[in-house]
């Protein structure tokens, strides 16, 4: 996740816009995130510019108890549940 996030940031350095997907930022999601999480980066939408990362539990891990895990552009950390973490 912090991959992306550091990637995000040099990719609005470089083209003054944010990605709008995983892909576009050029970091891979590492098989064993992939198998238990579905990874998401929602094309920006705010002003000023910003975006959340997003990682939906599957498989396994849909069972959990926080639900997904969203990480946004000023480092917030927030689950589908309260006080998950």
């Amino acid at each position: 996740m912090m991959a992306v996030m550091v990637r995000q940031q040099q990719f609005l350095v470089d083209t003054r816009s944010y990605a709008a997907t995983v892909t576009a930022t050029g970091v891979p999601v590492p098989s064993a995130v992939d198998a238990s999480y579905t990874v998401a980066l929602p094309a920006p939408g705010t002003n000023p510019p910003g975006f959340t990362l997003t990682l939906t539990p599957k498989s396994r891990q849909a069972t959990d108890a926080c639900g997904a895990l969203v990480l946004t552009h000023t480092g917030a950390r927030t689950a589908a549940t309260a006080n998950c973490w």
